[in-house]
């Protein structure tokens, strides 16, 4: 079932585009990439409307939700909007002689260093 929310929610962002019977038309033509990424054991009758009315009918019950949720998110990376005051850097990182520049993306300020050599 993780597979067939994975692929449903890729048609979903990719195509911008929820209706369950538009997914099993667009899976079919990228089947191969999509077996690829998620396994030979995909099928296209995996992705049958019918199918992720089951996925649905599976995901409505909180509990299950829960355990989908966590299963899913796993292997998610959380990036916190932190302001340092102050940046490290280990200098043998920085053999070069050419200039770093390093920008934060969350802040209006440029941060620039220039190596010394």
């Amino acid at each position: 079932m993780g597979s067939v929310a994975v692929i449903w929610l890729t048609h979903i962002l990719s195509q911008a585009d929820h209706r369950l019977n538009q997914v099993q038309g667009w899976a079919s033509k990228r089947l191969e990439t999509l077996k690829t990424l998620m396994g030979d054991s995909l099928e296209e009758l995996d992705l049958t409307d019918d199918r992720l009315e089951a996925v649905l009918r599976y995901l409505n019950c909180d509990d299950c939700w829960s355990v989908f949720e966590s299963e899913l998110g796993s292997n998610l990376l959380c990036v916190y909007d932190l302001k340092p005051e102050r940046v490290r850097l280990d200098t043998e990182m920085l053999n070069s002689n050419t200039k770093l520049y390093i920008s934060s993306y969350t802040s209006s300020k440029k941060i620039k260093l220039l190596n010394k050599t």
